[in-house]
């Protein structure tokens, strides 16, 4: 039947149309950049009515003829600008962009915040609330502030933990500009007398003056006077006011702040604010600021999650926060993207108008960043040597992981005392796969190889997947192998200057050995890249080839979509009338899912959710016809490759029709097609389903039930074609309620199953399938013992599990022992009372069978009273209790009564003195019992229970 018609609402554009019979249509090309990554921002991260744009040829600012918006602003010399919708025609703007010819690439503009999204609320000494950043200082905290000072909070503590006071006595920040992008800086505090830079104002026009106290904090940990010591004291800050008074600003004027920084001078960057999304126009000022040299230093935000931008760009050094007793900081964010770590818990620094101290991640960016000038002052040098001597000198924080700390807490002293200004490596003792150094994914950083030498790296992948592994600056090729803990090699690689080499990763943790065969040092720029892995669903990628699911093995699957343009489909068989519940579902925003589901006449889209009302997932209802065809897809709405997984699920429930006709007798049975399962209910207790199956010749058959609610209770019966019983199995309790498989002995021609509950139940399906078998358990196909069991089992003298296996070499306890044995022989007749033992209670599942199987004397209890009958058996007493057991089940040609010392003859590990001779030397003598190649019986060792049924099959087939 066709699908319920009806467009949704998640984004537009969605609806129910004709199915196409070729497959999906591709998705045309897309000049957004967000989309082509699958980025999807929430509306309240969106800067309505803008939009960043890069142009062949830059119009000039104001309105473009024909075009609904017009040209706010525009970086000439990058092509980047930022336009705004004109009045009533923002839905007009993507087209255009779009059409447009002179557009290379545009994005929405996204809105920038300090990073933090709490009040800004000074920081008591005795109460930190950890998770609030420094932010919006209004007039009323203004106020409240001065009312707050004591001698402890005026006490820079963090400049001792860092080592500042002894690297400042190497260099004090002397020649090097250091900019804010942020809220401006308070130009009047006493602290920056003859410290600042003439800023620039990037929102009026006007003086870069600080009207939120954001700015201003961080210029005073980095080069503040009078009451403060800043950590670069003869540097220059230079305000770049980017962000208002509520501490807020967009991508586009963040970027070209930096660009201001760059033209004006600036050898380091702070940029302690927050990005929810990429931004090329971001991103292409950074690359700027690398060419030139200057070092970004950037806060890895307070959400305690992910790292957002900037500081999970690869050329941006992203600084997390420590607490005063240098712990990870419960706000900071985690990942590869931190690099180093600072303090951000209770930092006293300058505000509008008097001092205060703060707490976030906000706080510790610019004490990495006053660091860094630090070492520019000393020696100028590349802005990728500089981040990774920061990274190779921090020190270790015991305990804490590495997504927490990256390379751990800065270090001022170590860094100015070793820093030469060239090339640096953060990495140093890796030369073993027990100390290899963590590699950071997405991030960029120095790595040398010393000539004939190895060194090793571990990443951590979120995911299966592979990882891109490229060398910028290598001037001799490097040889790259995955090792394993023992340092042998999996798999191996060539890596040569400019090029890249992939490597498959599983999920965790992956060891790669970098070696140089060359007579020089290799000294380079290394990146590791991850993509997730790809679905096993072979080319599912259209509706014509939709990969088929069987609801009797799995009712959901997990999937990736890692490439762009990707769609998965899948085909569910539906053979009853009923109603199907299919929801997709993911743990990452950059995954907006749209769901898609078509039958042989309409295919509906569902996008419901998404990034703008916070959900992950999306689910529909459909009714199905029995015996109709679903088809299933899933998309990214973006139609980006993005590195998450999804989940489908798929619930299948009855409707009313499908009790009202039942096969509840054995004339109204269905056939049962091996391999296809069938669904059904229990709409009484006192009628069974029933369910035939033919044979060419008898065999065994495998039979599947899955589906009985808890507490239903019921068995599956095998019956011959006239309807006599052959086997029945109880279906489990327990942790394996509501399923069982079986293997059955069929005989050749008609035979029927049988199903029946103890609980009615019509909201849900049962399902039932069988299958040829290839031996009597399921995991007996190839067995050593399989004839022996195949035998046992056609008499009904063993049971498996209701897995429908038989563990074979498992060991095999004493009362699993003495219930198979029963099993085959039958106990004698035992004469009440029959004997009870300590450690043997009456619930024990073969309390009965054991306690007549002592009492017949098969075996015998131990001198404190018990019997332990969950011990495993040894092959010893194994040979024992047999032994007694010919006493009542005699077998021609073994007599019990005989003794002789064979078994000691014929095999070194059985003394003459041991206990079981006698019935070890019954059964090896009449080949019974047979030894190991070395020449060993092994009495002494357990028995398993495919030895203990060959046993009993030899004795008595």
């Amino acid at each position: 039947m066709p699908l319920d018609a009806g467009v949704s609402n998640g984004h537009p554009g969605n609806e129910s149309s004709p199915p196409d019979p070729s497959g999906a249509a591709e998705a045309p090309p897309t000049k957004d950049v967000l989309a082509a990554r699958g980025e999807a921002p929430a509306p309240e991260d969106l800067i309505p009515g803008e939009w960043i744009v890069a142009w062949r040829t830059p119009p000039a600012p104001g309105p473009v003829p024909g075009a609904p918006y017009a040209v706010v602003d525009v970086d000439p010399e990058s092509g980047i600008g930022r336009i705004r919708a004109l009045p009533g025609r923002e839905g007009d703007v993507v087209s255009a962009l779009e059409a447009d010819a002179n557009v290379v690439r545009y994005q929405p503009n996204s809105r920038v915040r300090v990073s933090g999204a709490g009040a800004a609320l000074p920081q008591g000494p005795a109460s930190v609330p950890p998770a609030i950043e420094a932010s919006a200082l209004s007039a009323f905290h203004a106020s409240a502030l001065s009312a707050l000072h004591t001698a402890a909070l005026s006490a820079q503590w963090y400049l001792e933990r860092l080592r500042v006071p002894e690297a400042q006595r190497i260099a004090d920040g002397r020649g090097v500009t250091i900019a804010v992008v942020d809220t401006g800086v308070a130009l009047d505090h006493p602290a920056f007398r003859g410290r600042l830079e003439s800023g620039v104002n990037l929102l009026t026009g006007g003086t870069p003056y600080d009207d939120n106290g954001h700015g201003t904090a961080l210029a005073g940990i980095l080069v503040g006077g009078g009451r403060l010591q800043g950590i670069a004291p003869a540097a220059k800050v230079l305000p770049i006011k980017a962000l208002d008074a509520f501490g807020s600003g967009n991508s586009y004027t963040v970027a070209r702040g930096i660009r201001e920084a760059v033209d004006r001078g600036a050898k380091v960057i702070v940029l302690s604010l927050t990005d929810p999304v990429y931004s090329f126009a971001m991103e292409n000022a950074l690359e700027e600021a690398e060419r030139a040299g200057v070092v970004v230093v950037a806060a890895a935000g307070n959400d305690g999650g992910k790292v957002p931008y900037p500081a999970a760009y690869p050329t941006v050094l992203g600084v997390g926060a420590l607490d005063e007793r240098d712990r990870p900081a419960p706000f900071s964010n985690r990942g590869d993207a931190v690099d180093v770590v600072a303090y951000g818990v209770n930092i006293f620094t300058a505000r509008p108008g008097g001092y205060d101290a703060y707490s976030g991640t906000s706080m510790a960016a610019p004490q990495a960043a006053g660091v860094a000038a630090l070492l520019i002052s000393k020696k100028p040098g590349p802005a990728e040597a500089v981040r990774d001597q920061l990274r190779a000198t921090a020190s270790p924080i015991p305990g804490a992981p590495r997504p927490s700390v990256g390379f751990g807490r800065v270090d001022a002293y170590a860094a100015l005392s070793t820093w030469q200004g060239g090339p640096v490596t953060p990495y140093g003792g890796n030369t073993a796969p027990d100390r290899a150094a963590p590699l950071p994914l997405d991030k960029t950083v120095g790595v040398a190889v010393p000539p004939g030498g190895s060194v090793y790296f571990a990443l951590d992948a979120p995911y299966a997947g592979s990882v891109s592994l490229t060398a910028s600056g290598l001037s001799v090729p490097l040889t790259v192998a995955t090792v394993d803990a023992g340092g042998r090699v999996q798999k191996t690689m060539r890596l040569a200057e400019g090029g890249s080499t992939s490597v498959a990763v599983p999920k965790g943790r992956t060891v790669l050995r970098l070696t140089n065969g060359d007579k020089a040092a290799a000294r380079f720029t290394f990146r590791a890249s991850f993509t997730i892995y790809t679905a096993p669903y072979g080319d599912n990628g259209s509706p014509a080839k939709a990969y088929p699911i069987d609801l009797f093995e799995r009712t959901g699957l997990v999937g990736t979509l890692p490439r762009a343009g990707d769609e998965a489909w899948f085909r569910l068989e539906l053979p009853e009338d009923g109603r199907l519940t299919v929801r997709a579902e993911t743990n990452d925003a950059a995954l907006d899912l749209v769901l898609m589901l078509q039958d042989d006449r309409t295919t509906r889209v569902i996008d419901d959710n998404g990034p703008y009302n916070g959900r992950l997932d999306e689910e529909a209802e459909v009714p199905v016809k029995g015996g109709s065809v679903l088809k299933v897809g899933v998309r990214n709405f973006y139609r980006a490759g993005v590195n998450a997984e999804y989940r489908l699920s798929f619930d299948y429930r009855p409707a009313a029709t499908v009790a009202a006709a039942r096969p509840d007798t054995l004339p109204k049975s269905r056939a049962l097609f091996f391999g296809k399962p069938a669904f059904g209910v229990v709409p009484r207790t006192d009628r069974a389903e029933h369910y035939h199956v033919y044979l060419d010749r008898p065999g065994f058959v495998r039979v599947d039930v899955r589906g009985f609610p808890p507490g239903t209770g019921g068995a599956l019966e095998a019956l011959d074609g006239k309807g006599g019983l052959i086997e029945r199995v109880r279906l489990p309790a327990g942790p394996d309620e509501g399923r069982l498989t079986h293997v059955f002995m069929l005989p050749a021609g008609l035979s029927y199953l049988r199903l029946t509950a103890e609980r009615p139940f019509t909201d849900r399906f049962y399902v039932l399938r069988a299958t040829a078998a290839d031996g009597p358990f399921v995991d007996m196909a190839s067995h050593w013992a399989r004839e022996a069991l195949s035998a046992l089992k056609a008499r009904g003298a063993v049971a498996g599990y209701p897995d429908g296996t038989f563990r074979p070499d498992r060991s095999i306890t004493r009362a699993e022992f003495v219930a198979l044995l029963a099993g085959r022989l039958g106990l004698p007749a035992a004469r009440a009372p029959l004997p009870t033992f300590v450690d043997l209670p009456a619930g024990h599942w073969a309390a009965d069978a054991l306690r007549r199987a002592a009492a017949a004397g098969w075996l015998s209890g131990y001198p404190d009273g018990g019997i332990r009958p969950d011990r495993p058996i040894t092959r010893a007493e194994m040979a024992a209790i047999l032994r007694q057991a010919l006493r009542t089940s005699p077998v021609p040609g073994l007599d019990p009564d005989v003794t002789t010392d064979a078994a000691a003859e014929a095999f070194r590990d059985v003394p003459p003195t041991h206990w079981a001779l006698p019935a070890l030397s019954l059964f090896v003598e009449a080949k019974r019992m047979s030894g190991y190649p070395d020449g060993t019986l092994r009495p002494d060792g357990t028995a398993t229970r495919a030895e203990a049924a060959a046993m009993m099959a030899k004795l008595w087939p």
